[in-house]
Formats: structure tokens, sequence, C-alpha cells
């Protein structure tokens, strides 16, 4: 009904390029199956990730692509400025109003006003959607705890050492 009431009573056709490998081959199966239950028929294009990210900064990447981005990303401010600053690496949406929600949540000093600014800038990607994110990928570690000690796994992905010992 949704599909009808935005002008595509028959469905449509598009493309859903993706970085080859083989959890991004699987999800790409997965979302082409989903949305041909509802009448959008998904063509899987594949490519090497570099070409996919010049092809995300110049703007011409397929209308639906799978793109991962690794490492301590838990801060708004590093995604906007990732993805949503003009002639960013994977910057696929521009809005001047948004940029400057950012820039002055960055310099904010004052934590409640700057949770506001944040919470604008989230409410625009909202009502804006320029992109979904489709799930988190949360990082696996294993390691032997009888021979590393004073070592805990971090929630941002980030790896520090500092203060552990290794048993031999």
């Amino acid at each position: 009904a949704l599909l009808a009431e935005a002008g595509y009573p028959d469905g449509f056709t598009c493309s859903l390029m993706i970085a080859d490998s083989s959890l991004r081959n699987s999800m790409a199966l997965a979302i082409q199956e989903q949305l041909a239950q509802i009448g959008i028929n998904v063509t899987i294009k594949q490519e090497d990730s570099a070409t996919q990210r010049d092809e995300i900064g110049a703007g011409t990447v397929a209308p639906l692509f799978l793109q991962g981005l690794g490492g301590p990303y838990c801060d708004i401010n590093l995604i906007a400025s990732i993805g949503f600053t003009e002639g960013a690496r994977y910057c696929t949406w521009v809005s001047p109003e948004f940029m400057d929600l950012a820039s002055q949540a960055a310099s904010e000093m004052d934590a409640e006003k700057r949770v506001a600014l944040y919470s604008q800038m989230q409410q625009m990607m909202v009502d804006e959607a320029p992109a979904l994110w489709l799930y988190q990928q949360d990082t696996l570690y294993a390691y032997n705890s009888k021979k590393v000690q004073n070592w805990t796994a971090r929630t941002d992905e980030v790896v520090l050492m500092d203060g552990v010992s290794v048993a031999g």
C-alpha cells in the first residue's frame, strides 16, 4: 500500500552495491529476499571496497549499498564528520543545518546543552533518514583468562593494554 501511495503500485527495480565479503553477501541476499516480498526487485552488484568508497564520496554509488565502519565510532560527532560532512570519505548527505548543530555540539562545554544539540542531530537523522544502519556488529574477543591478567574488553572497540600482564 505504501509503494502504491508513493507512485509504485507494481514495485520497482534498484541496485544494491556491496564490497565482496561473505557477511555482506549474506546480508545482501537477505535484503534482496525481504524486499522482493513487497515488490522491490533488487539486483546485487559486487565491487572492491576502494571503488565503492570512491563512489560514495563522488555521490555515484548505487541507491542501496552496504558499507561498514570499524573502530570506536560510538560518538555522534565522529559519525557526523565521517558520513555527513561534505567531502568526507563516506558522505552521502549534506545538510548545513545538521553541520551547524554538529559544530555547536562539538564546542559546547555545558553537558546538558551538548546533549540537547545531539538530540536535535539525532532527530534530524530520523526525520531525513540520510542512512539506515541495519545492525551493529559487536567486537568479539577471545583470550586465555588464566594467562592474560588485568584486561577487560571495552564497548568502544579500543584495545588498551595498560597494566595487562601475561603469565608464562
